[in-house]
């Protein structure tokens, strides 16, 4: 919105339909010190690792279209989906 590409209703409406994807929320202290070892021990960023962790947990569909994201997910066997650029 803030770039103009969506109007004030689009973001609206896109925001609704991302919140209905959500099965539940959770408390990223319920994932930070297993997400903290976890990203000690793969060499990355820890604020990725939170997805990772959460993933696993939950054996979720994890969905991004960070590569070293899905090539951490892909060492672990997780389900995911690989996201492409959806035009406005």
């Amino acid at each position: 919105m803030r770039a103009g590409a969506l109007s004030f209703e689009d973001g609206r409406e896109r925001l609704e339909n991302a919140l209905a994807l959500i099965d539940r929320f959770v408390a990223l202290r319920e994932l930070t010190m297993e997400a903290f070892l976890e990203a000690d021990k793969q060499g990355h960023f820890i604020y990725d690792l939170y997805y990772l962790v959460l993933t696993r947990r939950e054996n979720a569909l994890l969905m991004s279209r960070d590569r070293k994201l899905i090539d951490l997910a892909s060492k672990e066997r997780l389900r995911l989906v690989e996201c492409v650029t959806v035009p406005f």
